[in-house]
């Protein structure tokens, strides 16, 4: 007897699910989302014609290092800029034979924007020679004080050249991109550029 009970529920459950299965559902689609890296080119610089160890402001790091035969290891200053050092020996106003560390630094668009190696007197620095040297190839310099330093400045072909004379004897050379020095040295770029004035 209970069976028979039964039959009707099933029927009916029967029927609703042919029913809904009858039915024509229409189905939207689901957006498809990509992501996509979003690609940028990298910035044209303009090089400057002035050379130093065969690079030029300007260069990317890997141009750098593909000129000057060294693949260094990045590293990052407390300002967030790439640089990397290497060994060199027989560099203007240091003594035959005594290495010194170079510093190749980059900008913030990885290209490079300065060049310094350190000398002193007992290495072979002479300020008299080196003035001499530098003005005979680049014109006639600007001194420019800067807190205990003393700034030699010179410009050539899109660079500025400077000597630094320190306090505690540390002299340096150093080689700056136009722009870059003019943005972070701004006082050493208004000394030498009143020269005219």
């Amino acid at each position: 007897m209970k069976s028979l009970k039964l039959i009707p529920i099933i029927l009916i459950v029967l029927s609703v699910a042919l029913t809904a299965c009858r039915q024509r559902r229409t189905f939207e689609p689901a957006p498809i989302i990509t992501t996509t890296r979003k690609v940028t080119e990298r910035q044209t610089v303009a090089m400057s014609e002035f050379k130093v160890f065969g690079t030029q402001m300007g260069m990317s790091i890997e141009q750098v290092q593909k000129i000057i035969g060294e693949n260094a290891g990045l590293l990052l200053s407390e300002n967030g800029q790439c640089y990397f050092a290497i060994e060199k020996d027989n560099l203007e106003f240091v003594n035959k034979g005594v290495k010194s560390t170079v510093y190749f630094i980059f900008d913030l668009y990885a290209n490079l924007c300065e060049i310094q190696y350190e000398t002193s007197e007992g290495t072979g620095f002479n300020l008299e020679q080196a003035i001499k040297r530098f003005d005979g190839l680049y014109g006639r310099h600007v001194k420019s004080e800067s807190g205990e330093n003393d700034n030699y400045i010179w410009y050539s072909k899109g660079d500025y050249i400077l000597i630094t004379l320190t306090s505690d004897g540390k002299d340096a050379i150093t080689y700056f991109g136009e722009d870059y020095f003019k943005q972070n040295y701004p006082e050493e770029y208004k000394a030498f550029n009143k020269k005219g004035a």
